[in-house]
């Protein structure tokens, strides 16, 4: 028996409590969802697209298929995050730190990971064309068949990382 959130009749939701929430299809586009604990919520296909999500606690929250185009995620928590197949394109994910997190196959084009933190990181099949990923750490991670053309690595860490049959086009790695 999951609780519905389609649409919040408020512009702000910051610093709420929606943990463990079922909120699949949730059209939140351009909210300030700022600080909220999503944690253990399913959030599948929602629409986030240019919402603020700054410091928002996204552990084990199901974003499968979700649109976060051009949304904020600058200081988020996701910690065994699911985007598997999530358009980020143009998202700001500047010092997340992404812990065992799942982004097969997303689509994170010209979005800015500047700073952030990719442990255990399953990126297997992501297109992330121009993408800037400048003083990120990546450890145990697997962006094998991901798409990196003209993406940007400038003094970023990359430890025991698959990137077989990756695409590194005219990406800057230094």
């Amino acid at each position: 028996t999951g609780q519905f959130l389609h649409e919040s009749p408020y512009d702000s939701l910051a610093n709420a409590s929606v943990a463990n929430l079922y909120l699949r299809n949730a059209q939140l586009a351009g909210h300030d969802l700022k600080g909220v604990d999503f944690r253990d919520s399913n959030m599948c296909d929602a629409n986030l697209e240019g919402a603020d999500l700054t410091g928002a606690a996204l552990d084990d929250v199901d974003l499968s298929r979700s649109n976060l185009r051009h949304a904020k995620l600058d200081y988020a928590s996701c910690y065994r995050t699911r985007l598997s197949r999530a358009d980020l394109t143009g998202v700001r994910a500047t010092q997340v730190h992404f812990l065992e997190a799942a982004l097969e196959h997303a689509i994170a084009s010209d979005a800015d990971f500047t700073g952030a933190e990719f442990q255990q990181v399953n990126m297997h099949g992501t297109r992330a064309d121009g993408a800037v990923f400048r003083n990120c750490q990546f450890e145990g991670c697997d962006l094998s068949r991901g798409s990196f053309r003209r993406a940007v690595f400038s003094g970023s860490q990359l430890a025991q990382v698959n990137l077989e049959y990756a695409c590194l086009t005219d990406a800057l790695v230094r």
